[in-house]
């Protein structure tokens, strides 16, 4: 049994630390399941300036529960802060700013009560209840959940649980309200069971189990971003966690690997043709691959279209998560163009230009080099979590070249990517358990008031 499966074994919660688990797994259900459980695919009248009354219902309780366990545990709370990735709180801090020049601050303030709720949430379980496989444990049950509630509906309410009219007609959507999304979340649920069997976490048939009801979501919503970045992605964690060789031959292997994988074709193409690739030329074989169109779904034409919004803001940008309001601004603009009411530029790393420009980019950049280093590090003392961490990176990166979620919303993967985040610092902090020490706790998994591990 590994050791992260004994501490788990001799772990008894405390009401806080229950307390902590409710809080997150109710808010990774609400985040998705559609706004007021309608699934409703005419989102014309969906009022994006004001916002859902309902949404506020929903998630303020969750944000004050939040906010009382961060400040019962402000303690522990005050010594992880130094080990918080701090690109992430520079962002945060850069995104209040952006008030300044927003040109609908109302609803970027609305955007930014949100994040803080978000970060709040994430470091619940952090300070309340931690032990090193809490992260995994947490997104797998609650994914699971949501992936049977999926299975179910599709088969007994079709007319919520598959997709209704068009071309996708037929097609799962589950408790999310498009087959794209279901295929996101069924792809990071397989994700997690993967890492729960490569790593000893759970029996095989329950392992299997849970992976075939993620498999069976994400083949029905046949959402083929979804299905290509678990492709790519298991293997991934697979071979971070139970490496076939020496640990130490490990990344140089996989360096040249992907160096040969990528010089290669290079080699091959500028013989064939005489001359270097163009991005049509890289991504028209990926598309055709996945079965999509080349164009991606014309989403070639959005992209277009952003490109001359982002050149009046470029630096800046247009506001934090104040772009996209449907009908209302600039983003009304576009929908008259395209004959079709985008809510995202399907791309994040254009979306992320646009609202936050280049100071945001470069603060992501920032973010993600520290993020992968924080990866290396607790891969020296923990390969299994941080092989988990490092295939849901992969998978959120590869997920925004169609889909948008880098710091956005309620959206599965960017939860995913602040929860991994925050939960690196947890694992990597050495001042928590000396800390705790000092006050006389039991520091292997926890400490006297949030963790509680039975002698």
């Amino acid at each position: 049994m590994p050791p992260d499966s004994r501490i788990r074994a001799s772990w008894t919660p405390s009401r806080l630390a229950l307390l902590a688990t409710g809080v997150i797994f109710v808010a990774l259900c609400f985040s998705i399941l559609p706004d007021g459980l309608v699934w409703n695919n005419d989102s014309t009248d969906i009022d994006a300036v004001g916002g859902s009354t309902l949404r506020r219902l929903q998630w303020m309780p969750l944000f004050l529960l939040a906010a009382y366990i961060v400040w019962r545990r402000r303690v522990v709370t005050l010594a992880l802060l130094p080990g918080i990735n701090p690109f992430l709180l520079v962002f945060i801090a850069y995104a209040t700013l952006s008030v300044l020049w927003s040109p609908y601050p109302g609803v970027t303030v609305r955007k930014l009560v949100l994040l803080y709720g978000l970060v709040l949430i994430g470091l619940t379980p952090l300070v309340a209840g931690w032990y090193p496989g809490r992260f995994a444990d947490l997104l797998r049950n609650a994914f699971t959940l949501m992936l049977v509630v999926s299975v179910f509906l599709a088969l007994f309410l079709p007319q919520i649980g598959k997709e209704p009219d068009g071309e996708f007609a037929g097609y799962w959507r589950g408790a999310r309200s498009t087959k794209n999304l279901l295929a996101a979340l069924a792809a990071a649920g397989g994700l997690l069971w993967v890492h729960a069997l490569a790593t000893g976490r759970t029996t095989l048939a329950r392992g299997l189990a849970g992976l075939a009801v993620a498999t069976l979501c994400l083949l029905m919503s046949r959402g083929k971003t979804g299905l290509l970045t678990f492709v790519v992605s298991a293997p991934l964690l697979w071979l971070v966690a139970r490496p076939p060789i020496r640990a130490r031959y490990l990344l140089p292997t996989a360096l040249l690997a992907g160096l040969v994988l990528l010089v290669v074709p290079l080699f091959a193409f500028i013989l064939a043709m005489e001359r270097l690739p163009t991005l049509t030329d890289i991504t028209t074989p990926i598309a055709l691959a996945v079965g999509k169109d080349p164009t991606l779904t014309s989403r070639d034409q959005l992209w277009l279209m952003m490109w001359e919004h982002i050149q009046s803001h470029w630096l800046l940008g247009f506001g934090y998560d104040s772009f996209w309001l449907g009908t209302t601004g600039p983003s009304g603009e576009i929908a008259e163009k395209l004959y079709w009411l985008p809510w995202q530029a399907h791309n994040g790393y254009v979306d992320l230009l646009n609202e936050t420009g280049v100071v945001g980019v470069a603060l992501f950049l920032g973010f993600a080099l520290v993020h992968l280093r924080q990866i290396l590090r607790l891969a020296a003392v923990d390969r299994g979590n941080a092989a988990l961490h490092l295939a849901l990176f992969v998978t959120i990166l590869m997920s925004n070249v169609s889909e948008s979620s880098l710091f956005r919303g309620l959206t599965i993967y960017w939860l995913m990517l602040l929860f991994s985040s925050l939960s690196l610092t947890r694992a990597l902090s050495a001042r928590v358990p000396r800390l705790l020490a000092d006050a006389g706790g039991r520091t292997q998994a926890g400490d006297p008031e949030g963790d509680r591990p039975c002698a």
